[in-house]
C-alpha cells in the first residue's frame, strides 16, 4: 500500500481496473520472467496491447494481448493509440541512446499526452504488487482507530 501511494506522490497516474496498458519490450531486453510480470497485470483486470514483438512473445507465454502496429506500419499505430489517450500505461523499455528510436518515439508520445511511462520492467514489477493492494497507511489517527476497532 505504501508503494502505491509513493507511485501517486511521484505524480504516475495509476490505470484505474479494467485498464488497457500498452506493452512494447525491446527483443534485445527481454529476460525470462518479463511475461510473469505482464501477467500480473492481466490477472489485475487490465487489457495489454503490444507491440508486434512483444505481442508474439506474450502469446507464446500464453498471455492475451492486442496487437497495435509499429510506427513504420502504418496508421493506427502506437502512436495514434496514445495520442488518443486509449491507453492509460505505457511499459516501453529503454535499450540504447535517445535517438529517435520507435522506443523513444513511444516515451514521448506518452509525456505529451500525459499517459504515465515505465522503462523499467522491475519498476513494472513494483506497480503490479502496489495495485494489488489497497491505498497505503491510515491517512489520519482517527482512520486507524476505525480500522483497529474493526478488525476486533
Amino acid at each position: 500500500g505504501a508503494l502505491r501511494k509513493g507511485f501517486e506522490g511521484a505524480g504516475i497516474r495509476l490505470p484505474a481496473e479494467g485498464g488497457r496498458l500498452l506493452v512494447s519490450i525491446a527483443q534485445k531486453a527481454r529476460e525470462p520472467g518479463d511475461a510473469e510480470i505482464i501477467r500480473r497485470f492481466v490477472e489485475l483486470g487490465y487489457t495489454i496491447v503490444a507491440t508486434p514483438g512483444t505481442h508474439v512473445a506474450l502469446e507464446a507465454e500464453g498471455i492475451a494481448s492486442e496487437r497495435v502496429n509499429k510506427i513504420a506500419e502504418g496508421s493506427p499505430h502506437v502512436l495514434d493509440l496514445i495520442a488518443a489517450r486509449s491507453v492509460n500505461l505505457v511499459i516501453n523499455t529503454v535499450t540504447g541512446p535517445r535517438e529517435a528510436t520507435d522506443g523513444y518515439r513511444i516515451r514521448r508520445a506518452a509525456a505529451e499526452a500525459s499517459v504515465a511511462c515505465i522503462t523499467s520492467l522491475d519498476t513494472a514489477a513494483a506497480l503490479a504488487s502496489a495495485l494489488a493492494h489497497p491505498a497505503g497507511p491510515p491517512r489520519s489517527l482517527q482512520e486507524y482507530h476505525r480500522m483497529a476497532v474493526a478488525a476486533r
